[in-house]
C-alpha cells in the first residue's frame, strides 16, 4: 500500500514491549494530523506542536516521542582517563554524568533531538550505522587522542559510522577520532 513502510521503526526496546519510538526513529514527525487523529498520544502527550520537545509533526504510532532537553554522557565501561563521568557506562542508565550510557547509539535513541548535546568520555567505541536528523545538536569527545569510534570494528569494511540527514542543521561533532 502507498502509506506502508517496511523500515525499522527503532522502538526504544521492543524485546521488553517498549514500543515508544526513539528520538532517531524514521517514524518521528512524519505522521498524519487533522481529521479524527487524536491530538494527544496514549500517554497524554501533545502531538507535534513543539511542546514537551515532541517535534514539529505528529509521530507515527500511538506514542509521541518526548525528548528531554539537556546534556547526556557516554562512557565505555572504564573510568581510565575520563574527564566528565564518575561511573562506567550502561545502556540501561539515564545518561547523566553519574550514570552515563555505554553506547552513542542508545544515547541518541533517548536524546537525539534538536537542542541537545552529548559528551563522550575517553575510550574506544564500536558504534556504527547511526542516523541522525537533529538540529542545533552536538557530540563532543573528551579529546581526539582520547575518544575513538571504530565504525568497522567487525572488519566487514562495508559499514559507516554515521549518516547526518539533510534536515539536520547546526550539527557539530568535535574532539574525537572516527576511523
Amino acid at each position: 500500500s502507498i502509506n506502508n513502510s517496511d523500515v525499522d521503526p527503532l522502538f526504544m526496546d521492543a524485546t521488553t514491549d517498549d514500543f515508544r519510538i526513539s528520538a532517531i526513529s524514521p517514524a518521528k514527525d512524519v505522521g498524519t494530523s487533522g481529521g479524527s487523529i487524536p491530538t494527544v498520544d496514549i500517554d497524554g502527550n501533545k502531538r507535534g506542536n513543539n511542546t514537551n520537545h515532541t517535534g514539529s509533526g505528529y509521530d507515527i504510532g500511538c506514542y509521541e516521542n518526548v525528548c528531554n532537553p539537556g546534556t547526556y554522557y557516554v562512557n565505555d565501561n572504564s573510568l581510565v582517563g575520563d574527564i566528565w563521568v564518575i561511573a562506567v557506562g550502561n545502556d540501561g542508565n539515564t545518561g547523566g554524568s553519574s550514570d552515563p550510557f555505554l553506547t552513542l547509539y542508545e544515547t541518541l535513541k533517548v536524546c537525539g533531538c534538536s537542542g541537545n548535546s552529548v559528551k563522550v568520555d575517553a575510550g574506544s567505541y564500536a558504534d556504527d550505522d547511526i542516523s541522525i536528523s537533529a538540529s542545533d545538536f552536538s557530540i563532543q569527545g573528551a579529546g581526539k587522542d582520547l575518544v575513538t569510534f571504530d565504525g568497522d570494528s567487525d572488519g566487514s569494511s562495508n559499514e559507516r559510522f554515521m549518516t547526518i540527514n539533510v534536515d539536520a542543521n547546526n550539527f557539530k561533532i568535535s574532539d574525537l577520532t572516527i576511523q
